[in-house]
């Protein structure tokens, strides 16, 4: 009888161990950081009468504290943000801004050349963006980017401010982050032409920089 007592309790010892490691949360593998970009659709080439503009060049977009970096920002409150664990910008979305913006410049044709930052040589006409907010906002059940965009149209020749303009775009999404990255790309194409339609709504000679 009492032989049979140390196998009796190993054998409780083994069935607690199993027990034990049942009662555990099972450890899950990492999730796969996914990243996105920003590329919005091409847009066609507009019809114009107006005679071109000196030479502009779009500085690369600056960007507003808790934007600068490639997190994926959402909001469930006011005044509070957070980061996506698993969802990222494959760049800062400011730096992604500059491209898009020169390409859709080019198509417009109100400028003789449009120049990016990286381009040699200098322009009369330069146009400085910051990217003020970029947020998938959370309410309830549903979602929606907020997009904030300023815009400063500068004669670099004289060092004088021609116009400025402040952009706010929203535009309804699934409450999910990959839905979000795809009403990020339409809030970005809504942005790109309300931008366009800014500079084209300016008299010539404020667009161009010669008025008085």
């Amino acid at each position: 009888m009492y032989r049979a007592l140390p196998l009796t309790l190993a054998a409780l010892t083994l069935l607690v161990s199993m027990a034990g490691c049942s009662l555990l949360p099972k450890r899950h593998p990492s999730e796969q950081v996914i990243a996105y970009r920003i590329a919005p659709p091409a847009a066609k080439a507009p019809q114009t009468d107006s005679p071109a503009c000196p030479d502009l060049r779009v500085v690369t977009p600056t960007a507003a504290p808790g934007f600068g970096g490639t997190a994926m920002r959402y909001s469930t409150a006011p005044y509070q943000i957070a980061d996506f664990a698993y969802h990222r910008w494959v760049a800062p979305p400011a730096a992604m801004l500059g491209p898009v913006l020169v390409e859709r410049l080019r198509t417009d044709g109100l400028f003789g050349h449009v120049l990016d930052a990286g381009s040699g040589g200098g322009a009369p006409l330069q146009l400085e963006t910051r990217l003020i907010d970029l947020t998938q906002v959370f309410v309830g059940q549903q979602s929606h980017i907020r997009l904030t965009v300023g815009s400063t149209l500068v004669d670099t020749a004289n060092d004088r401010t021609l116009s400025t303009r402040r952009f706010a775009i929203e535009v309804a999404s699934a409450p999910n982050p990959v839905a979000g990255v795809t009403a990020t790309n339409q809030a970005v194409a809504q942005w790109l032409d309300k931008e366009s339609a800014w500079l084209r709504q300016l008299p010539h000679g404020d667009r161009c920089g010669t008025a008085g």
